[in-house]
């Protein structure tokens, strides 16, 4: 049995094959999953928010645009190759229908920032599970770089 990392809401880690990355309850929230096949590293962030609000001294791993190059710059110091890495996307829920346009809104606002953000980063998307009204757990597998999503 290979190894398991257990990433937290407002978390992200970065491992090696054969390691496993999880992530479970991904609602409104986005999993960002980034691959480097050729040298089997992975890093998984789980992020809450499209963007970290100016002069917040709040957890950047709760937001898209601060988590997700945190998470990138650890991946690469281990020896990740920025030319070489793609991503899967997965949550951004419509989780909270009855709670006003923002918050309703705010799996779909998740997605589009990541989105936007991996390509300025010039990270392909491979694959994608987004939308929709269910919760959703992630396993990332780092030997193989398969992503397996449970609704």
């Amino acid at each position: 049995m290979p190894p398991t990392i257990e990433v937290s809401t407002a978390d992200f880690a970065v491992a090696e094959q054969p390691t496993v990355l999880i992530s479970r309850g991904v609602g409104s929230c986005v999993v960002i999953c980034l691959y480097d096949s050729t040298r089997k590293l992975g890093a998984l962030c789980h992020i809450m928010l499209p963007k970290r609000p100016e002069n917040a001294d709040l957890n950047p791993l709760r937001f898209a645009d601060t988590a997700i190059p945190l998470a990138l710059n650890k991946l690469v110091q281990l020896g990740g190759q920025r030319s070489e890495l793609f991503a899967y996307v997965v949550g951004g829920a419509n989780m909270f229908q009855n709670l006003g346009t923002f918050v309703n809104k705010i799996g779909d606002q998740n997605v589009t920032a990541v989105q936007t953000i991996l390509a300025q980063l010039n990270i392909p998307i491979r694959t994608t599970d987004v939308g929709g009204d269910q919760g959703r757990s992630v396993s990332f597998s780092l030997d193989s770089g398969a992503l397996q999503v449970t609704h």
